[in-house]
């Protein structure tokens, strides 16, 4: 059950080191160093959280949570990567959407 929940992280990761590649090509790279350090600040905040109650479960959903936060929520905090959120979605929401049928 720890890697259908880690699974999960794939998308995020995609989506990170492609736009990683464009915040360089942009001039925006500080942007990939604070979302990183954020990124790492969740992931110790959940994991001291939720491995002691859940274990390598726990540790899966603070990885998955945090590589989240990094494409999903951080990025709309600044005018010049708003547009990343945005792009995640059009990306991955169709593909996402079918998940419910799959499993059903």
């Amino acid at each position: 059950f720890v890697l259908a929940v880690h699974i999960w992280t794939v998308p995020f990761v995609f989506h990170v080191s492609v736009r990683s590649r464009l915040f360089i090509l942009e001039g925006l790279q500080r942007y990939t160093m604070l979302f990183s350090v954020i990124s790492l600040l969740i992931n110790i905040v959940l994991n001291v959280t939720l491995i002691p109650a859940h274990g390598a479960l726990g540790c899966a959903i603070a990885s998955t949570i945090s590589w989240g936060a990094n494409v999903l929520i951080m990025p709309l905090f600044f005018d010049h990567t708003r547009r990343f959120s945005r792009c995640f979605w059009e990306l991955f929401g169709p593909v996402l959407a079918k998940i419910p049928r799959v499993l059903s």
